[in-house]
Protein backbone atom coordinates (compact mmCIF):
# COMPACT_ATOMS: atom_id res chain seq x y z
CA UNK A 1 0.00 0.00 0.00
CA UNK A 2 2.61 2.27 0.63
CA UNK A 3 4.38 2.16 -2.82
CA UNK A 4 1.02 2.69 -4.02
CA UNK A 5 0.50 5.73 -2.56
CA UNK A 6 4.15 7.16 -2.82
CA UNK A 7 3.20 6.21 -6.60
CA UNK A 8 0.54 8.45 -6.54
CA UNK A 9 1.87 11.18 -4.07
CA UNK A 10 4.94 11.54 -6.27
CA UNK A 11 2.91 11.11 -9.67
CA UNK A 12 4.84 8.16 -10.68
CA UNK A 13 4.11 6.63 -14.46
CA UNK A 14 4.39 2.88 -14.52
CA UNK A 15 6.80 1.78 -17.13
CA UNK A 16 5.08 0.42 -20.24
CA UNK A 17 3.08 -3.23 -19.97
CA UNK A 18 6.16 -5.81 -20.86
CA UNK A 19 4.57 -7.70 -24.16
CA UNK A 20 7.45 -9.75 -24.80
CA UNK A 21 8.74 -13.46 -23.70
CA UNK A 22 10.23 -12.60 -19.97
CA UNK A 23 12.14 -15.89 -20.36
CA UNK A 24 14.07 -14.81 -23.11
CA UNK A 25 14.71 -11.32 -22.59
CA UNK A 26 18.26 -10.41 -20.95
CA UNK A 27 17.31 -6.69 -20.25
CA UNK A 28 14.58 -6.93 -17.32
CA UNK A 29 15.93 -5.61 -13.81
CA UNK A 30 16.60 -9.07 -11.47
CA UNK A 31 15.02 -9.50 -8.42
CA UNK A 32 16.93 -11.36 -5.51
CA UNK A 33 17.99 -15.10 -5.82
CA UNK A 34 17.27 -15.88 -1.67
CA UNK A 35 15.69 -14.63 1.03
CA UNK A 36 19.12 -13.55 2.67
CA UNK A 37 19.83 -11.22 -0.97
CA UNK A 38 16.46 -10.24 0.21
CA UNK A 39 16.89 -9.01 3.24
CA UNK A 40 20.53 -7.23 2.81
CA UNK A 41 18.59 -4.78 0.02
CA UNK A 42 15.83 -4.61 2.88
CA UNK A 43 17.90 -3.48 5.32
CA UNK A 44 19.50 -0.81 3.01
CA UNK A 45 16.37 0.48 1.52
CA UNK A 46 15.52 4.08 2.23
CA UNK A 47 11.64 3.55 1.31
CA UNK A 48 11.75 0.47 3.77
CA UNK A 49 12.50 3.19 6.32
CA UNK A 50 9.63 5.76 5.25
CA UNK A 51 6.75 2.76 4.60
CA UNK A 52 7.82 1.30 8.35
CA UNK A 53 8.29 2.79 11.21
CA UNK A 54 12.04 2.05 12.63
CA UNK A 55 10.81 -0.55 14.91
CA UNK A 56 8.41 -2.41 12.37
CA UNK A 57 12.04 -1.89 9.78
CA UNK A 58 14.35 -3.67 12.97
CA UNK A 59 11.51 -6.17 13.67
CA UNK A 60 11.27 -7.76 9.94
CA UNK A 61 15.02 -7.67 9.98
CA UNK A 62 15.46 -9.78 12.94
CA UNK A 63 12.61 -12.11 12.10
CA UNK A 64 13.79 -12.92 8.77
CA UNK A 65 17.61 -12.86 9.60
CA UNK A 66 16.04 -15.79 12.27
CA UNK A 67 14.50 -17.73 9.46
CA UNK A 68 17.90 -16.74 7.23
CA UNK A 69 20.05 -18.56 9.51
CA UNK A 70 17.65 -21.58 10.72
CA UNK A 71 17.15 -22.74 6.91
CA UNK A 72 21.32 -22.21 7.07
CA UNK A 73 21.58 -24.70 10.09
CA UNK A 74 18.67 -27.10 8.64
CA UNK A 75 19.86 -30.58 7.00
CA UNK A 76 18.07 -31.37 4.05
CA UNK A 77 16.29 -35.04 2.89
CA UNK A 78 19.31 -34.68 0.15
CA UNK A 79 22.16 -33.83 2.26
CA UNK A 80 20.89 -36.37 4.49
CA UNK A 81 20.91 -39.35 1.45
CA UNK A 82 23.99 -38.01 -0.63
CA UNK A 83 26.49 -37.56 3.19
CA UNK A 84 24.68 -39.85 5.39
CA UNK A 85 27.49 -42.71 4.34
CA UNK A 86 29.97 -40.34 5.35
CA UNK A 87 28.64 -39.23 8.40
Amino acid sequence: MSSGLNGIRNKTEPPPMFEEDVYSADDLPEVPKSLQEALVLFEQSEFALTAFSNAVHQHYIHFFRTDVEAFGAAITDWELKRYFEII
